[in-house]
C-alpha cells in the first residue's frame, strides 16, 4: 500500500468508500462522513468509519483514524466487500479495537450466495446503462446491487427490454412485469414483454410507492402498443402498476389492461406463472379490463419479535420530499421556467419550482406527515430533481400575470385567498373557482386582491371619483379602462399584440392627477404601490412589466427618449433581453404589453411616436371648497368599487359580442384598441361614433402639442408660409432652416435644434405624421443620376403645387365665417361686420365655458383657465392662411371623407379644434 496520501485519492461522491458508502464531501460530525482512500494498487480501502471495521485495529502507518480492508477475498474484518457494488452488508457492531501487539482474530465465515443473476440494461441504441445483481441466499433471502453508469439513477433508466419493444410493430400486444426475472421469462417463452428496473420498489409508511417509478421518457415507447401489466401478486406490486397505468394514460396512451392470475402464490410473478406450467396461449383467458384487487402478504412476514430488535432505516428525506411532490402538477412555460400547481386546501395554487412558497409547501408536508424538519441539503436534493421533471417531462404552460385568454374566453384573477378569477365571454360574465380555471396564474410581490364584482352597477358611479373637464375626456377614461381589461392573446409560437393606450395625465398642481391614477389602477391591477417614480434603466421598468398588469409613473417633469421609446415598445408590444446575473452567455428575456398612466403637471407626451399612441387628458384645479378629506373618498371608493368593477366587466362582454361585426371606414394607429371601445359602445350607453369623434379630437390635440414641442417643426412651419413645394439635399434644408447667428454674437441653436443635416434627416422622419396631418408632406428619395443623391421634398396640403390653388379655393368656400355662428350651427347671414364678428366670438367662448361647468361632477367642479384657452386659439390660428391647412380644416375634411354632411363636418371641426377665436380673422382675411 502507497504511505502516501494525495486528495486527489480520497473518497467523494462520484466515487464513495466502497466499505461505509460515505465520503469527505458529506458534512462532519452527523457519523457518515468518511474521509478515506483507495490504496494505489486497488487492493485495500483505507475507511475512517469504526462502526464498519469489526475487529480490525487502527493503521496508525497511513493515518491515525482509519481502518484498512481488504477488497478482494475476505477481509479481517469478518465481512466479504466488493469493491464494484459497493457496500452489501450492514455496519458490524463495533468492537474494542486491539493493541497492535495482539494479532488479529480469525475471520468470521461469509454467507454465500446460492444463485447471483446479472441484468444487462440496454438503451434503445444497444448501448449499456447499467447492470442490475441479484443475489438469492440459502435461507430465502434476497440482495438487489444496481451498478450505474455516468451516475444515473434508476428513476430515468430506459425499460428492461427496450431494444426488442422498438423492433416490433406498433400494434403489437406487449407485457409490462416488474423487475428483469419476469421479463426474461415471457420473452424466452416467446412473448414480447419488457420491465421496470429493479422492480416495484418499497412501500413507505404512508402507503405510497414511488420508488424505482420509470420517468415519462421511458415509458413513451409503450404508447401505441397493447398494453398488457403484469403485476406481482401482492399489494405492493398492484400499486406499482396502478401508478405505471396512470401515468401511460395521462401520456396520451388507451387504458392499459391486467393480468389476473387466480392461482398465484404470494408474490407469485409471470416466472412463477411460467414455472407452474401455464402457457402464453392460456394468457387470453387471464387479460382483464379491470385491475385486481391488492391483498397484503402476510406469508413470509417476520416474528414480530425479530421486527421489534431490527433497526429499519426509512426513507431519506428527499425521498419522501419527491413523494409529496408527486401531489403536484409540474410543467415549464416557453422560457423554460419550471413552476408547479400544488393542492392547498379546498384551491390550488401555481408558484415556481425555486420560489420560497413551494419550498415552504413542501416543508409543511413533510411536517405533517412525519413532524421532522426539512434540511436545506434534503430540500435541494429533491428540487433538483423535481426541476428536472418539470423541464423535460411537464407539459408546457404560459403563466399569465392578472390578465389571460383562452378559447375566445377572458380571466381576471381576483388574487384572493381561494385564487378565484372572473371569466368574461360574450354571454356574461361569472366568478369560477381555481379548478374551473383553464390557465396558469402566478402572484408577483405586491399584487392586491379584486373585490369580488357584483351586478347591477353602474359606470357613473365612478364620476364622483374622477376629475374631468368634458364628456369627451370620460368617455377616454372608460376606454383606457376596457383597453387594460383586455388581454395580450397568444397562439402557439405567436403572441398576438393589443396596443395599450398610454393614459397622460397633466394639470396644475391640486388637479387630482394622483388620485385618478390610483382609482383607475385599483379598478383592474390593484397593488402595494400603485403609483411609482419613473425608473432608471431598461432593466428596472422591465422587471416593473413583468411583476405587474397596469403600470403607474407618477409625478414626472419629462420623459428622456430612451424611456418614450421604451413606452411606446411597451403599449404596442416589444421585448427586452439582458445578460443574466452571474451568467456570461445567458440572457434573461422580458417581452410583455401593459397598460400605462402617466401623469405630471406639463405635458409628457411630446415625441411623435408616443403622441401617436397616448390619450392626453388636462385635469382642472379644484377648488377648496370642493375638496374631500382622503379617508372619506377612499371608504366611498371602496364600498363602489364592486359595482363599478360589475359595470366594466358588463361592457367587456358586450364588447365581446359585438366586436366581430364592429367595422370603421379609416382606422386610427391604434386599430384594435378603437375597435374594442367602439364595440362596447352600445352596452355603455353611447351613441355609435361617439368614441371616435372624442378619440379624433384629443388626437388632433395632441398632434398640436408634438408640433409645438419641436423647434424644428415651427421653424419648417414658417419656411414654407411662402411657398408650396421646396426640394433639395438635407443639408441644404439644414442651412435654410438653422437660425442665423446675430452680428457681433455667437451663434445659438434652440433646444433640441439637430446638430447637423443628419440629425435633421431623422427629426423630419419622426415627425413627418404629425406635419401630414397640417397639411405638409415630408418625402426623402434619391435621384437618378450616377451619385444616387439623397434629397428631401417638403410638400404643402399633400398635393401638387399647381393643385393647390384649386383645392384651396374648394376648402375655403366651406369655411366662410358668415355661416358660422355662437351655436356652432350654419347660417346664410352673410354679414361681415367686425362688431357682429366680434360678439359671435365672445358668445362662443361663453357657451364653451358654460358647457364646461355643466358637464363636470358635482364634486370636481372645474374652474376656467384663460391662459389654457388663449394657448387653443393661438394654435388654431398659427400660420392660418400662409400655405398649409389648420386643424380645424383637417378635420373637416376628414369628417367629410367619414360621411359627414358640409355643415356638420364644418361645425364639428370648429368646435373641436378649438378654433372659434378664429372667426374674426378669418373673416378679415377672407378665408
Amino acid at each position: 500500500m502507497s504511505n502516501s496520501v494525495s486528495p486527489s485519492q480520497r473518497f467523494t461522491r462520484r466515487q464513495p468508500c466502497p466499505i461505509c458508502g460515505g465520503h469527505a464531501d458529506l458534512p462532519q460530525g452527523k457519523g457518515v462522513r468518511c474521509a478515506g482512500f483507495l490504496s494505489a494498487d486497488g487492493e485495500y480501502a483505507q475507511c475512517t468509519r469504526e462502526e464498519y471495521a469489526g475487529v480490525l485495529p487502527l493503521d496508525e502507518r497511513v493515518m491515525p483514524a482509519a481502518y484498512r480492508h481488504k477488497l478482494h477475498g475476505p477481509c479481517n474484518c469478518g465481512k466479504l466487500h466488493d469493491p464494484v457494488l459497493g457496500p452489501a452488508c450492514p455496519p458490524s457492531t463495533p468492537a474494542t479495537p486491539a493493541t497492535p501487539a495482539t494479532p488479529a482474530t480469525p475471520a468470521t465465515p461469509v454467507e454465500q450466495p446460492i444463485n447471483t443473476l446479472s441484468y444487462r440494461l440496454l438503451a434503445a441504441d444497444g448501448a449499456l446503462m447499467g447492470v442490475h445483481v441479484r443475489k438469492e441466499f440459502a435461507d430465502g433471502h434476497k440482495k438487489m446491487s444496481w451498478q450505474q453508469h455516468n451516475g444515473r439513477s434508476s428513476l430515468d433508466m430506459p425499460l428492461y427490454g427496450l431494444p426488442g419493444l422498438l423492433q416490433a410493430s406498433p400494434t403489437t400486444l406487449v407485457y409490462v412485469c416488474e423487475g428483469e426475472k419476469a421479463t426474461d421469462a415471457l420473452i424466452q417463452a416467446g412473448a414480447l414483454a419488457v420491465g421496470t428496473v429493479t422492480g416495484a420498489g418499497t412501500v413507505r409508511q404512508d402507503g405510497t410507492i414511488t420508488a424505482n417509478m420509470p420517468c415519462n421518457a421511458s415509458l413513451r415507447p409503450l404508447i401505441g402498443h397493447q398494453v398488457v401489466l403484469w403485476p406481482d401478486h401482492d399489494a405492493v406490486g398492484v400499486a406499482h402498476m396502478q401508478k405505471l397505468a396512470d401515468r401511460l394514460v395521462a401520456l396520451g396512451a388507451e387504458p392499459p389492461r391486467w393480468v389476473i392470475w387466480p392461482d398465484a402464490p404470494a408474490k407469485g410473478d409471470a416466472a412463477d406463472y411460467l414455472a407452474a406450467g401455464g402457457t402464453i396461449e392460456q394468457l387470453a383467458a387471464l387479460i382483464s379490463d379491470v385491475p385486481p384487487t391488492a391483498q397484503e402478504d402476510t406469508s413470509q412476514e417476520e416474528p414480530q419479535e425479530k421486527k421489534e430488535g431490527k433497526a429499519e432505516r426509512g426513507p431519506s428525506q428527499a425521498t419522501l420530499l419527491m413523494a409529496y411532490a408527486s401531489e403536484a402538477t409540474l410543467f415549464h412555460d416557453p422560457d423554460g421556467v419550471t413552476w408547479a400547481t400544488i393542492p392547498v386546501g379546498t384551491h390550488r395554487e401555481t408558484h415556481r419550482l425555486a420560489s420560497k412558497d413551494f419550498k415552504r409547501w413542501l416543508g409543511r408536508r413533510l411536517y405533517q406527515e412525519k413532524r421532522v424538519t426539512a434540511g436545506a441539503q434534503a430540500v435541494n436534493d429533491a428540487l433538483l430533481v423535481l426541476d428536472g421533471i418539470a423541464a423535460n417531462d411537464g407539459p408546457t404552460h404560459r403563466v399569465y400575470t392578472r390578465l389571460a385568454e383562452c378559447d375566445g374566453a377572458i380571466y381576471l384573477d381576483l388574487a384572493d385567498n381561494e385564487w378565484q378569477a372572473v371569466k368574461v365571454t360574450a354571454h356574461g360574465w361569472q366568478v369560477v373557482s381555481s379548478d374551473a380555471v383553464p390557465v396558469k396564474f402566478r402572484r408577483p410581490k405586491g399584487m392586491l386582491p379584486l373585490p369580488a364584482p357584483t351586478r347591477g352597477g353602474c359606470l357613473d358611479a365612478l364620476r364622483s371619483f374622477v376629475n374631468v373637464q368634458s364628456e369627451e375626456d370620460w368617455r377616454l377614461i372608460i376606454a383606457w379602462l376596457l383597453a387594460a381589461l383586455h388581454p395580450v392573446q397568444y397562439q402557439p409560437g405567436l403572441a398576438i399584440p393589443f396596443p395599450f393606450p398610454v393614459l397622460a395625465l397633466s394639470g396644475e398642481m391640486g388637479s387630482a392627477k394622483t388620485t385618478l391614477a390610483r382609482v383607475l389602477r385599483a379598478l383592474v391591477d390593484p397593488n402595494t404601490a400603485p403609483v411609482r417614480a419613473e425608473p432608471k434603466e431598461l432593466r428596472d421598468l422591465a422587471v416593473s412589466a413583468h411583476n405587474s398588469w397596469a403600470l403607474v409613473f407618477d409625478n414626472l417633469s419629462h420623459l428622456p427618449q430612451w424611456l418614450s421609446d421604451a413606452l411606446c415598445r411597451l403599449s404596442t408590444g416589444g421585448g427586452n433581453a439582458y445578460r443574466t446575473h452571474y451568467e456570461n452567455d445567458e440572457e434573461t428575456i422580458f417581452d410583455a404589453q401593459r397598460p400605462i398612466i402617466l401623469t405630471g403637471i406639463e405635458e409628457l407626451a411630446t415625441k411623435g411616436d408616443l403622441v401617436d399612441r397616448a390619450i392626453l387628458v388636462h385635469l382642472a384645479a379644484i377648488p377648496d371648497e370642493k375638496r374631500r378629506p382622503e379617508s372619506h373618498f377612499w371608504s366611498e371608493f371602496t364600498n363602489a368599487h364592486a359595482g363599478i368593477l360589475g359595470a366594466l366587466l358588463d361592457a367587456v362582454a358586450g364588447a365581446l359580442a359585438a366586436l366581430p361585426q364592429t367595422t370603421h371606414d379609416a382606422l386610427p394607429r391604434m386599430a384594435d384598441f378603437a375597435l374594442w371601445i367602439t364595440a362596447a359602445e352600445k352596452t355603455l350607453g353611447w351613441q355609435a361614433g361617439d368614441f371616435m369623434k372624442a378619440y379624433q379630437a384629443n388626437r388632433e390635440g395632441a398632434n398640436s402639442i408634438s408640433l409645438e414641442s419641436s423647434p424644428v417643426a415651427e421653424r419648417l412651419m414658417t419656411f414654407m408660409e411662402q411657398q408650396a413645394e421646396w426640394n433639395g439635399t438635407a443639408t441644404e434644408l439644414y442651412d435654410a432652416l438653422t437660425p442665423k447667428p446675430e452680428d457681433g454674437k455667437p451663434q445659438r441653436f434652440p433646444t433640441g435644434w439637430p446638430k447637423n443635416a443628419r440629425g435633421l434627416s431623422g427629426t423630419l422622419k419622426r415627425l413627418a405624421p404629425n406635419l401630414r396631418r397640417v397639411g405638409i408632406t415630408i418625402e426623402h428619395y434619391q435621384e437618378g443620376d450616377k451619385n444616387h443623391t439623397r434629397k428631401v421634398r417638403v410638400t404643402l396640403n399633400n398635393m401638387s403645387p399647381e393643385n393647390a390653388s384649386d383645392a384651396s379655393d374648394a376648402s375655403e368656400e366651406h369655411a366662410k365665417p358668415e355661416n358660422i355662428r355662437a351655436d356652432d350651427t350654419l347660417v346664410s347671414d352673410a354679414t361681415s361686420d367686425a362688431k357682429r364678428s366680434s360678439d359671435a366670438n365672445d358668445s362662443l367662448s361663453d357657451a364653451h365655458r358654460t358647457q364646461n361647468e355643466t358637464r363636470a361632477t358635482p364634486e370636481y367642479k372645474p374652474v376656467s383657465d384663460a391662459s389654457d384657452a388663449s394657448d387653443a386659439n393661438s394654435r388654431a390660428l398659427s400660420h392660418n392662411g400662409h400655405g398649409y391647412v389648420p386643424a380645424w380644416k383637417s378635420r373637416y375634411e376628414e369628417l367629410r371623407r367619414l360621411g359627414y354632411a358640409e355643415r356638420e363636418a364644418l361645425a364639428f371641426a370648429m368646435k373641436e379644434s378649438n378654433a372659434r377665436a378664429a372667426v374674426p380673422q378669418l373673416r378679415q382675411e377672407g378665408a
